[in-house]
């Protein structure tokens, strides 16, 4: 995978700071650097994307869930559940 540099990104790292202007280099599939300000981050042999005061931020999971759907008493019934029983509506 190329190395790529988003530069002039609006970066919102999920510490409870406030967002900031900066660099993040990706190398790969991982965030390797990510830097305030920019041209701080050597450009040489990377892909720079302009992100152009667009927000970066880390990956959304999700963090909640109703397990009493199919009217299942544990997570262990749910998981012993058919697959018709999963899908119906």
């Amino acid at each position: 995978m190329a190395n790529v540099l988003f530069t002039g990104a609006r970066i919102f790292d999920g510490s409870g700071d406030s967002a900031f202007t900066g660099e993040v280099l990706v190398q790969g599939n991982r965030i390797r650097r990510v830097a305030r300000g920019t041209r701080s981050i050597p450009t040489t042999g990377v892909t720079v994307i302009d992100a152009a005061g667009a927000t970066l931020m880390p990956g959304l999971c999700e963090a909640h869930a109703h397990f009493s759907w199919n009217d299942s008493s544990s997570l262990e019934t749910i998981a012993l559940g058919s697959i018709p029983t999963h899908l119906r509506p």
